[in-house]
C-alpha cells in the first residue's frame, strides 16, 4: 500500500466550465492559491478552449502563470484539440489532460494503428518530440490501441 495519496483537484476547470457566470481572474488565482495552501499538489486549473465556447476559461494562461509560481504544484489543463495542446505547452502546463486521446486519435486518423509507442507520434500531432508528462513518463500506446479497437480511451 502506498505511503501517500495524491489528490488531483479539478474544480477550477470542471467547476467553472459548468456555470454561466465568469469568475474574475483575481478570484480564480485566490482559489488556486487556497487549494495549494490546503496541501493539494496537483490542480487542473483550466482548459485551453476557444473563448467563444467557454468564456469562463478564457484566462486559463494567466491562471497557469500564477499556479506555476506555487512550489511543488503540478499544473494541469484540459486540452481538447491540437491548438489547445500547443497553447497549454506554451503557457507552461506540466500535464495536458486528454493529450493522449488527442495524439492517439490524430495518429489513427492519419495512418492507422501503428506499431510504435505513442511518443513517436508526437511530432505528427504537432507536439515537441521530447514531450513527457510532469512525472517524467512518456505517453504510451495503450490509449491508442484502445481507441483503435473502438473502446473509450
Amino acid at each position: 500500500m502506498p505511503a501517500t495519496v495524491l489528490i488531483s483537484e479539478v474544480g477550477p476547470r470542471d467547476g467553472l466550465q459548468s456555470v454561466a457566470r465568469t469568475l474574475p481572474l483575481a478570484h480564480k488565482l485566490a482559489w488556486v492559491t487556497a487549494l495549494h495552501a490546503a496541501g493539494l499538489r496537483e490542480i487542473e486549473v483550466g482548459s485551453f478552449v476557444p473563448a467563444a465556447r467557454l468564456p469562463q476559461l478564457a484566462d486559463t494562461a494567466a491562471v497557469v502563470a500564477h499556479a506555476r509560481t506555487l512550489p511543488r504544484l503540478t499544473v494541469m489543463a484540459l486540452v481538447p484539440n491540437l491548438q489547445g495542446a500547443q497553447a497549454a505547452l506554451a503557457a507552461g502546463v506540466h500535464t495536458c489532460v486528454d493529450l493522449h486521446r488527442l495524439v492517439a486519435a490524430r495518429a489513427v486518423l492519419q495512418r492507422g494503428l501503428p506499431g510504435e509507442p505513442l511518443h513517436g507520434m508526437l511530432p505528427e500531432a504537432g507536439l515537441p518530440p521530447g514531450f513527457v508528462y510532469a512525472d517524467g513518463r512518456l505517453p504510451d500506446a495503450a490509449p491508442l490501441r484502445a481507441l483503435a479497437a473502438g473502446a473509450p480511451a
